[in-house]
C-alpha cells in the first residue's frame, strides 16, 4: 500500500478505531473510589499502573504481536477462530457496547440532549466508514492535541516530579501494599485501555499499517501526556479524601478554555461510540459468515476495502439498546464496570486464541508460552479486580453475553441440523432419471432455473416437486451461490458449470462465484451469465476449436441468442444441444426455490427443543434480501419442505 494511502487511513482511523481510547481521561479516575487515594505515592502507583498497562497492551500487544493475525485482511475474535478452525493439526459480540453511553456529567448534558446525539450518531452509519472516518477524525485529532497540551502544561507548572510515575517500581510498590478497596480500584484504571482491542477489531475498515502509525504517533503519546498532568494537577492538592473526580480534568486547565472543554469533550464522547459501532459491524459480519449468527444485509460500502461495511438492522439494535442503558445507568460508574469487565474478557480471549496462533500455525511454542505467561498474568490481575465489582454494574454484561450466546448457539445448532438433513436426503441423479423414465414425465418448454444450497446431488424438495407434479423443463439448471471476500470475482470465472446424468436429460449444475461488490439481483443479467456459461461447456465439452468455442452463442438482443452459422469444428451433437438451450431461452425461464416449513421433532429433551423453537423464530424474521424480490411471479415457484429438526 502506498504511504499517501496509508496516511489517509491512518487519518480515517482516528475517527473510526481511536474514539473510544481517546476519550479514557474523562473517566479513568472518576471510576476509582475517592478514599482510595491516600497520598501521593499511591497516586503515582495509579499512574505508572496506566502507562505500563498502555504501553503494554495496546502498544506491544496489540500493535506488534495481534495485528500480525490477521484473516485475509480481518481482525478481531472470531478472525483468530476462523484461522485456527482452518489450521487445526466467543464474548467480543458485547465489546463494549456500554461505551456508546459516554456522554459525561463533566460537562452537564442532560438526558433528552444526550440520546440525541447517540440517534443522530447511529444515523449517520449508512454514509460508510469512509465518510465517517472523515466526519470524525478532526475532532479527535484537536481533542488529543488539546488534553495532551493542557497535560504537558501542568506537568511543567504543576509537578514535574509526575515523570518518575512512570518507573515500575510504583507498580511493585502498589502490589506489593494491595488491599481489597486498592484492588477493587484496578478496575477503574483498566479503562485506560477500554476500545483498544478496536485497533484488531476494525483491522478490516482499514489497514495495518495506518493503524499502527495513528496510535503510535498521535494517540498513544497524547494521552500518556494527558494521564501524566491529570496526576500532576491532583497530587497538589491539599486534601486527598476530597478530590472532585468529575471536575478534576476541567479544574486542571485555565478557567478560560473551560467551555471549549465543554464541547470538545462531549463531541469526543459521541465520537467515542464510533469505534464499538464499526467493531461490532465486523464481528457480526464474521460470525454470519461462520455460520454462528442469523443472516443479515450486508452493505458493502466500499469497493477497495472489503471490510469496510453497514448491517442496518445491528445498527438499529445497538442504537436501541444504547439509549436503554443511558436512561437506566444515567451515570457512568456502573456503565464503566461493565465496560472495563467487557474489555478485559476480550483482551484473554484474544490472548488465549493468539497463543494457540503462535502455537499451532506459527510453531513458535516457546514464544506461545510467553506470551500466554505474560499477558495473561496482566489481564487475569484486571480480571479479578473487574470480578470485584460485578454487582456494580458489571452483572449488566452477563446478562447481555448470555442472551447473545443463547442467538449464536441457536442458530448454529439449528443451521447444522438443517443442512445435515438437506445433505443426507439428497438424491442421487440415478433415483431422479428413475423417476423420468418409470413415471413418464413431461418436459416443458424453457428452462428452470433451481436454487439450492448444496453443490452436490439433487436437492429433495426437487423429488418431491416432480413426484407429485410428473414434469419438468426442457432444460434444467441446478444453480448454488458461493460468496468469496473480494470486491468483484473475474466474470469469466463465475459460472462453474458440470452436466448431471446423460446428455439427453439436459440437466446442468451452476455454483455462481461472486464477490461482495458483484450484482446478483440482476435476474436479466444473472440468465445471461449462466446460459452463456452453459453453451461454453457444451461447446468445450464437445471439443471444439477455441475460435468456434468464443462464438459458441451470440447475443443478439438484450436476451436474444443465436447458434453461430455451419462450422465444421462443430459436431450436430453439440450443435442440437445448443439449439435446445436457445429454444428453451426463448420459450421462458422459471425459478424453482424451496421454501422450509420447520418444526422441533417430538421427543426432543427441553433444552434442544427451546434451541430448536429459537432458531425457528429467527429464521422466519430474518431479512435478507435476495434474488426473488427481482423474479417476476409469474416465473418463480416456490416449493414447501417440511423439516423435523
Amino acid at each position: 500500500m502506498r504511504w499517501k494511502q496509508t496516511l489517509l487511513l491512518s487519518y480515517q482511523s482516528l475517527g473510526i478505531v481511536f474514539g473510544h481510547l481517546s476519550i479514557g481521561p474523562l473517566y479513568v479516575y472518576n471510576t476509582v473510589p475517592p478514599n482510595e487515594i491516600k497520598s501521593e505515592e499511591m497516586l503515582f502507583g495509579f499512574l505508572s499502573f496506566i502507562f505500563w498497562t498502555m504501553t503494554l497492551i495496546p502498544l506491544v500487544k496489540y500493535a506488534f504481536i495481534v495485528l500480525r493475525a490477521d484473516d485475509n485482511g480481518e481482525g478481531g475474535i472470531f478472525a483468530l477462530y476462523s484461522i485456527l478452525r482452518r489450521n487445526k493439526p466467543d464474548n467480543s459480540i458485547t465489546d463494549d457496547i456500554f461505551i456508546a453511553n459516554e456522554t459525561e456529567s463533566f460537562y452537564q448534558t442532560d438526558l433528552p440532549t444526550a440520546c440525541t446525539i447517540l440517534v443522530a450518531l447511529f444515523v449517520l452509519q449508512h454514509y460508510g466508514t469512509s465518510k465517517i472516518g472523515f466526519l470524525f477524525a478532526p475532532i479527535i485529532v484537536i481533542w488529543l492535541l488539546f488534553i495532551s497540551g493542557v497535560g504537558l502544561y501542568n506537568i511543567v507548572n504543576v509537578n514535574p516530579h509526575v515523570i518518575v510515575a512512570l518507573s515500575p517500581t510504583y507498580v511493585y510498590k502498589f502490589m506489593k501494599n494491595i488491599k481489597y478497596g486498592t484492588w477493587r480500584s484496578l478496575s477503574g484504571i483498566l479503562l485506560c485501555i477500554a476500545g483498544s482491542e478496536a485497533m484488531f477489531a476494525d483491522l478490516g475498515h482499514l489497514s495495518k499499517k495506518s493503524i499502527k502509525a495513528a496510535f503510535i504517533l498521535l494517540v498513544y503519546p497524547s494521552l500518556v501526556l494527558c494521564y501524566m498532568g491529570q496526576t500532576a494537577y491532583m497530587s497538589k492538592l491539599e486534601d486527598y479524601d476530597h478530590i472532585q473526580y468529575a471536575t478534576h480534568l476541567k479544574t486542571s486547565m485555565p478557567k478560560q478554555l473551560h467551555q471549549l472543554f465543554s464541547w470538545l469533550s462531549l463531541l469526543a464522547s459521541a465520537v467515542g461510540s464510533q469505534a464499538t459501532i464499526t467493531s461490532t459491524f465486523s464481528i457480526i459480519n464474521q460470525c454470519i459468515a461462520l455460520g454462528c449468527f442469523p443472516k443479515m444485509t450486508v452493505v458493502h460500502t466500499s469497493d477497495k476495502i472489503k471490510g469496510q461495511i453497514y448491517i442496518p438492522d445491528i445498527n438499529w439494535i445497538l442504537m436501541l439498546l444504547c439509549l436503554l442503558f443511558t436512561i437506566v445507568f444515567r451515570t457512568t460508574q456502573h456503565m464503566g464496570q461493565a465496560t472495563g469487565l467487557a474489555t478485559i474478557i476480550s483482551m484473554i480471549i484474544t490472548t488465549c486464541f493468539t497463543t494457540l496462533l503462535l502455537a499451532l500455525h506459527w510453531n513458535k511454542v516457546l514464544a506461545a508460552t510467553c506470551f500466554f505467561a505474560f499477558f495473561g498474568t496482566i489481564e487475569v490481575t484486571y480480571l479479578v479486580a473487574c470480578a470485584l465489582n460485578f454487582p456494580h454494574g458489571a452483572w449488566v454484561l452477563v446478562i447481555l453475553a448470555m442472551f447473545i450466546l443463547i442467538v449464536m448457539l441457536s442458530w448454529h445448532y439449528g443451521t447444522v441440523a438443517m443442512y445435515k438433513i438437506d445433505d443426507q436426503n439428497k438424491v442421487s441423479i440415478e433415483y431422479v432419471t428413475g423417476l423420468v423414465e418409470d413415471l413418464g414425465m413431461i418436459r416443458v418448454p424453457g428452462i428452470s432455473f433451481v436454487c439450492t444450497d448444496i453443490s452436490k446431488g439433487i436437492p429433495l424438495f426437487f423429488s418431491h416437486f416432480i413426484t407429485n407434479l410428473p414434469a419438468f423443463h426442457q432444460v434444467l439448471i441446478f444453480v448454488s451461490f458461493k460468496s468469496v471476500p473480494v470486491a468483484h470475482f473475474p466474470p469469466s470465472l463465475q459460472c462453474s458449470i458440470g452436466r448431471i446424468g446423460d446428455k439427453k436429460y439436459r440437466l446442468y449444475r451452476c455454483i455462481l462465484t461472486y464477490g461482495y461488490r458483484d450484482n446478483i439481483l440482476d435476474i436479466n443479467e444473472l440468465e445471461y451469465r449462466i446460459i452463456h456459461a452453459v453453451g461454453d461447456f457444451i461447446s468445450k465439452e464437445g471439443s471444439i476449436s477455441s475460435e468456434t468455442n468464443e462464438q459458441t452463442i451470440d447475443r443478439r438482443k438484450k436476451v436474444q441468442f443465436v447458434v453461430p452459422p455451419e462450422n465444421p469444428g462443430m459436431s450436430s451433437s453439440v450443435r442440437n444441444e445448443l439449439q435446445d438451450l436457445i429454444d428453451a431461452k426463448e420459450q421462458g425461464t422459471t425459478y424453482l426455490c424451496s421454501k422450509k416449513n420447520l418444526s422441533s421433532l417430538r421427543g426432543s429433551n427441553f433444552l434442544r427443543r427451546i434451541l430448536i423453537e429459537i432458531f425457528i423464530f429467527l429464521h422466519r424474521n430474518c431479512k435478507v434480501k435476495s434474488m426473488a424480490v427481482n423474479i417476476p411471479h409469474a416465473a418463480y415457484i416456490e416449493v414447501g419442505t417440511s423439516y423435523s429438526i
